[in-house]
């Protein structure tokens, strides 16, 4: 299913910004929390994904099925 419009403009913000994020997912991919920073957004095959960078992982590829939240987190530099 795809996210709302809301939710993917917040995300292209985010990742033209290069602002850290935490996403917040439901099912079908059980509650998971991903923090880090959006470094691409693209879709597959009718699927929606982003590539982030991630601690020391840069640019894994997530799905953005089940998105139910983005929070733009504060830098702490």
């Amino acid at each position: 299913m795809p996210i709302s419009c809301h939710l993917y403009d917040q995300l292209e913000v985010a990742a033209m910004r290069k602002q850290k994020v935490r996403l917040r997912f439901e099912p079908p991919h059980s509650e998971t929390i991903f923090e880090g920073v959006i470094t691409d957004l693209f879709s597959r095959n009718g699927e929606e994904f982003f590539k982030a960078k991630n601690g020391d992982r840069e640019n894994p590829v997530w799905p953005l099925e089940g998105l139910v939240s983005i929070e733009i987190l504060k830098d702490t530099k």
